[in-house]
């Protein structure tokens, strides 16, 4: 069992990585603040003398596409290196959730890598070991910032082991010469290439035992698919020659033949998708049961005691509230409604929650249960309640200043207490992770703050994330939440707290609507188009021709009401995801 990483200086988040040369945590510096990655180091694999003279070399290098020593920390565990920490994760995790780069990002992070290696070949450090595992991964305004890891270890463990142990590194990324013991910056592009070659093809053009993959290395040429664009397949049969004076003289050389034939290449082969992948199954034109017509308009969409086999469906309409009894097979059953309140302001949101269904008016938050109505409270501005579902809602003011308070919905004699924004006036969401912290985000220019508090307002840290996040969404798993981020609002964030962790899926609608069913995250757009995330972030399902929707709600584990305006008609409509013929398993 791994035992958990203690410092005096810096409180460890949690484990976050474990590779040949130890374990790897996120920690928070005790006093600053700053997030960072302690990497532990094996003692037996690295004695003092050795290591302290590689350690001056790790300090001299400081570039914005490396991940940065920053110190060494001593503790009774053993020795740790300081370097920068990168919440986006490794490229093999971007790779192993399926996730597609367009030609533009691919080539970003190529030419970010080969800046990284200029910066250190130019020292006289050459990597040998760059691969998928090694290059972190940053959010940045319009993608992912690549920092290459573990700068000087592989060089190091190949001087402390190579004599007697056979060369190290990882054998399908290595170029021929590294099987003969020999390296140099060549060898650094070669890897360059088979990762570029990784990202382009979704594959490795090698595979097998070591034996194997290094009597390919050695003797057979990358097969380059005609599917590429002539420009590209040069750089990479370039960059992966046998002999090294075949190859690009200097990462200088590559990076500006990679710029060179990026510039001649058009704004449609730059928005083009690697790999390649089959297509997700879609339900190009929805035809759902048939839909139930209400008497009228509604503005809003809930259900009390979701959870139970036959929960109540209520609709909003003005100042009434009506609650309409459900039959088995999810149709109303009765034209007419088994509930009616009445309200002395319109009803702007419902929202479900654990003990009941919230309903805002314009400055009062109700609770309506089974057995009850109650009034929990009354503010002096206009509100909304922020989407979540927990017991604690958030409840936001609409006009300026801005400001939050939290409400514990599970007492008819609510707890109600407002929330330290940092600046009143600027762009400000939040969420709550799980009964005792919350999460804030504040946006400033084209990066957010994003600032998480115990529920008495101790703060427990704050970090910058490089994206705008306009929306944060409670998630059902406790310690994350989700967020919809980005210029266009297209980018569907996973955050996790603890360790920090940053998933991302870059979504082709706007959505506007968003739940959790038993394949993970939905999100539904105002123009009646459907997508599924799990929570690892990747997209799983699409439809498109949903009714387009007025409200939405969802009711687990696999179903979803909309309510949609068909000329005069209001119509109401239930979605089973099990009845889509996606190729999902429930």
């Amino acid at each position: 069992m791994l035992k958990t990483y203690q410092s005096a200086k810096y409180r460890s988040l949690g484990l976050v990585g474990q590779g040949q040369f130890g374990q790897v945590y996120c920690a928070i510096h005790r006093k600053s603040g700053r997030l960072v990655a302690l990497k532990n180091l094996n003692r037996d694999r690295f004695p003092t003398h050795q290591f302290l003279r590689e350690f001056r070399f790790l300090l001299s290098l400081d570039h914005p596409h490396i991940a940065n020593c920053l110190a060494l920390d001593q503790s009774g565990s053993g020795r740790q290196l300081v370097l920068d920490y990168c919440e986006g994760g490794t490229l093999r995790d971007l790779m192993e959730q399926g996730t597609q780069l367009t030609l533009a990002e691919i080539l970003t992070l190529t030419t970010e890598i080969l800046s990284a290696l200029e910066h250190a070949h130019a020292k006289g450090l050459i990597h040998c070991d760059i691969k998928p595992e090694n290059i972190l991964l940053s959010l940045s305004p319009h993608g992912w910032r690549a920092k290459v890891s573990d700068f000087g270890i592989a060089r190091l463990s190949q001087e402390y082991q190579g004599k007697d142990k056979g060369a190290t590194g990882s054998p399908a990324y290595m170029a021929p010469e590294r099987f003969y013991f020999q390296f140099s910056a060549a060898s650094d592009l070669y890897a360059v290439g088979i990762m570029l070659y990784e990202l382009l093809l979704g594959d490795r053009p090698f595979s097998g035992n070591y034996n194997q993959l290094m009597v390919c290395h050695l003797n057979h040429a990358v097969k380059l698919p005609d599917s590429l664009p002539v420009s590209i397949q040069a750089i990479l049969k370039k960059a992966t020659e046998k002999l090294t004076p075949r190859r690009y003289r200097s990462a200088t050389d590559m990076k500006a033949a990679i710029l060179k034939v990026r510039k001649t290449l058009t704004a449609g082969d730059l928005r083009e998708r690697f790999p390649k992948i089959a297509a997700l199954k879609t339900v190009g034109s929805f035809a759902p049961q048939e839909p139930v017509q209400l008497p009228d308009r509604c503005s809003a969409l809930a259900l009390l005691n979701a959870t139970d086999a036959l929960p109540q469906l209520l609709t909003a309409h003005g100042h009434q509230l009506y609650g309409w009894s459900l039959t088995n097979t999810q149709t109303l059953d009765s034209e007419r409604p088994a509930a009616t309140w009445d309200f002395d302001a319109p009803i702007t949101q419902l929202c479900q929650v654990p003990s009941g269904v919230l309903v805002v008016t314009q400055n009062q938050l109700h609770l309506l249960t089974t057995s009850s109505l109650v009034t929990l409270a009354t503010f002096n501005t206009a509100i909304a309640v922020l989407p979540g579902g927990q017991q604690w809602a958030i409840v936001q003011s609409l006009a300026s200043p801005r400001r939050l308070w939290a409400v514990n919905t599970h007492h008819s004699s609510p707890i109600i207490r407002e929330l330290p924004t940092e600046d009143e006036q600027v762009p400000t969401t939040a969420a709550m992770l799980d009964d005792r912290h919350y999460a804030i985000a504040s946006q400033q220019d084209k990066q957010s703050h994003l600032h998480v508090l115990s529920r008495k307002g101790q703060s427990l840290g704050k970090v910058s994330v490089q994206t705008n996040i306009h929306h944060l969404f409670a998630s059902q798993k406790p310690g994350s939440c989700i967020a919809l981020a980005g210029t266009k609002q297209q980018d569907f964030l996973v955050i996790r707290i603890k360790p920090y962790r940053i998933m991302r899926c870059r979504l082709d609608i706007v959505p506007h609507w968003f739940g959790e069913l038993v394949t993970g995250y939905v999100a539904i757009s105002q123009k009646g188009e459907m997508r599924l995330i799990n929570y690892y972030g990747q997209l799983i399902g699409q439809i498109n021709d949903l009714p387009i929707p007025e409200a939405v709600c969802f009711h687990p584990p696999h179903g979803l009401w909309i309510v949609s305006q068909q000329g005069q008609d209001t119509c109401l409509h239930h979605i089973d995801l099990q009845a889509l013929g996606l190729d999902l398993i429930f």
